[in-house]
């Protein structure tokens, strides 16, 4: 799996960092093409760095978190797609999956306007909006303490997810915060890439 930045992608056997463009330098969806741009490189560049070329998962926290499941939820009908930077598993922990639910000063740094001058460009960066069958399984964790990114941001996710029949996972750490992912939390993660990305024999 890789890791980008405060996000990851990622690789079963491998673990490669990408790094983006950060706000408010480069607004949106700058930081998405980067990483899209990260897992063309990784695929075009399997053989050489011994990895499954569509077996590839995203792990990501927060601001990578969000990042991280844009990389799997946007697909090729999709006005963000890149062809061949679509991943096969995600997670995220304490991840904003609907960013229109921020007061509206604290998004403009990422998107360059507020909710009312253009509620669009917050559709447009929120992975709830791209909730799909197709969706590559997911699995969040969230803490029920996280005051940043309230938990009903997961918890919504996860519904959406569930509705439309996608694979998704949630694990609620107790007592959590806005933190990256506690020991249990971690396993449970790693786990899920291990299921999810072992390619078929």
């Amino acid at each position: 799996w890789l890791p980008m930045g405060t996000s990851s992608l990622g690789l079963r056997g491998s673990r490669l960092s990408a790094g983006y463009r950060l706000a408010p330098a480069y607004r949106f969806p700058a930081q998405l093409r980067d990483l899209q741009q990260a897992v063309r490189w990784i695929r075009h560049n399997a053989k050489p760095l011994q990895i499954e070329r569509q077996h590839i998962g995203v792990w990501g926290f927060s601001a990578g978190a969000h990042l991280a499941l844009m990389l799997g939820m946007v697909g090729p009908k999709d006005h963000l797609s890149m062809p061949g930077a679509r991943v096969q598993a995600v997670v995220g922990g304490g991840t904003p999956t609907d960013l229109s639910r921020f007061d509206d000063d604290d998004e403009p740094t990422l998107l360059g306007v507020t909710y009312q001058q253009d509620p669009r460009a917050y559709r447009r960066a929120s992975p709830i909006y791209y909730v799909d069958p197709d969706d590559p399984p997911i699995f969040m964790y969230h803490g029920d303490q996280d005051t940043e990114v309230p938990l009903s941001h997961a918890v919504e996710m996860k519904r959406a997810l569930d509705a439309v029949g996608a694979h998704a996972e949630l694990f609620i750490v107790k007592g959590g915060g806005h933190d990256q992912a506690p020991p249990a939390a971690f396993r449970a993660a790693v786990a899920f890439l291990d299921r999810t990305l072992r390619p078929e024999r």
